[in-house]
C-alpha cells in the first residue's frame, strides 16, 4: 500500500501537481546521490525508498508548479520498472552525460590545448578533435574525427589513454605520438615520438609501436604497413614546418590546401603520378612554394580562380 501511494505522489510530481515541500524533498534526495557511481544494493534501495515515502506522505499539499527536471524523467522510469532502476539512472547520470568539447581548425590554423588530465594536444589545420571536459571511469578517451593531431600524454598506468580514429583504437599509458587521418588520404598514419603505442582494429588485430615507428593503416584493404621515420620531422608541423618525403600528388595537394588554402590540380595524367620531396614553411609565400614544386619535375603552373593547375 505504501509503495502504491509513493508511486501516486511521483506521478503527481511528473504532472506538476505536487507541493513545494514534496518537490524540495525529492530534489534534495536526487542531488545527494549524483556523485555516487555504483548501483545501490537491494537493502539500501529499500531503505531509501521507505525514507522517501515517509517524508512525502508527511508533506502537505500546496499550489502546483510545473517543472520537468532530470529526476522527473528518472521517476517515470521508476513507475514503469521499480526503484532499483531509478537508483541506477540517478547514480549514473553524471558519468553518462559527460560534456564533450569539439575543437576545429581552419586553413593554416594550429591549436594547442591541455586536457583534463594535463595531457597536451596540438591540432593541425583542417582538423576536428572531440574531447571530454573531464575524464570519467578507467579510460581516458578522445576521438580524432578528421585531420591530424600530436598527443603528449601524461603517464597514468591505471587509466589508459585511447584515441579513436577511423576504426582504430590507439592506446597508450603515457607517451607522445602523431596521428594523421585526413579524408583526402587513403590511409591513417600513427607515428611514435616517445614511449610505446598500441594500435588495435575493431576486429581485435593489434600492433605495437616504438619510437621512430610509423604505422600506416588502409581502411579499404584493412591492412597495416610499418616503416621507420624521423620522430622530429613527423611533429615539425607544430612549429610551422612541414616535411614532405616522396609523397604522392594527393598528399602534396592536401598540404597546399591546409597551409595556403589553395587547390592544386594535375593538368596532365603523368603529373598525378609524380612523387614530391620538399620542405614547406607555413610563413612562406604561396608563389615561392609553387615555384619550388614546379622545379622538381620541370613542370609549369597556371592559376584558375582559387585553384592552381600543375602541367
Amino acid at each position: 500500500m505504501e509503495t502504491n501511494r509513493f508511486k501516486e505522489r511521483l506521478q503527481r510530481y511528473l504532472k506538476g501537481q505536487s507541493s513545494q515541500k514534496e518537490k524540495a524533498l525529492i530534489d534534495a534526495w536526487y542531488n545527494s546521490y549524483q556523485d555516487k557511481e555504483k548501483q545501490l544494493d537491494g537493502h539500501d534501495a529499500e531503505r531509501i525508498g521507505r525514507e522517501l515515502r515517509d517524508k512525502i506522505n508527511a508533506s502537505t499539499a500546496q499550489k502546483p508548479v510545473f517543472r520537468l527536471s532530470a529526476f522527473q524523467i528518472a521517476a517515470s522510469l521508476f513507475i514503469a520498472s521499480g526503484l532499483s532502476l531509478l537508483i541506477w539512472v540517478v547514480t549514473h547520470r553524471v558519468k553518462d552525460h559527460t560534456e564533450c568539447l569539439t575543437i576545429k581548425t581552419g586553413t593554416n590554423d594550429i591549436k594547442q590545448l591541455t586536457l583534463a588530465d594535463s595531457s597536451v594536444v596540438w591540432v593541425n589545420s583542417a582538423s576536428v578533435l572531440q574531447v571530454p571536459a573531464s575524464f570519467q571511469g578507467k579510460l581516458r578517451e578522445v576521438k580524432l574525427i578528421e585531420g591530424e593531431a600530436f598527443f603528449n600524454v601524461k603517464h597514468d598506468t591505471a587509466h589508459p589513454f585511447i584515441v579513436k580514429v577511423k576504426g582504430l583504437n590507439v592506446q597508450v599509458m603515457g607517451t607522445s605520438f602523431n596521428i594523421r587521418a585526413y579524408k583526402g588520404l587513403t590511409k591513417v598514419d600513427v607515428a611514435v615520438a616517445t614511449g610505446k603505442v598500441g594500435v588495435t582494429k575493431n576486429d581485435g588485430k593489434a600492433q605495437m609501436l616504438l619510437p621512430g615507428d610509423l604505422l600506416s593503416y588502409n581502411p579499404i584493404r584493412t591492412d597495416f604497413v610499418k616503416s621507420r621515420i624521423d620522430p622530429g620531422k613527423v611533429q615539425s608541423w607544430k612549429s610551422g614546418t612541414t616535411y614532405l618525403d616522396q609523397v604522392d600528388f594527393n598528399e602534396l595537394a592536401l598540404a597546399m590546401k591546409n597551409i595556403f588554402g589553395v587547390t592544386i590540380k594535375a593538368g596532365r595524367n603523368n603529373v598525378s603520378n609524380y612523387r614530391f620531396t620538399l620542405t614547406i614553411q607555413n610563413n612562406s609565400s604561396q608563389e615561392r612554394i609553387l615555384k619550388i614544386i614546379s622545379q622538381i619535375h620541370n613542370t609549369q603552373y597556371r592559376k584558375e580562380g582559387n585553384s592552381v593547375v600543375l602541367y
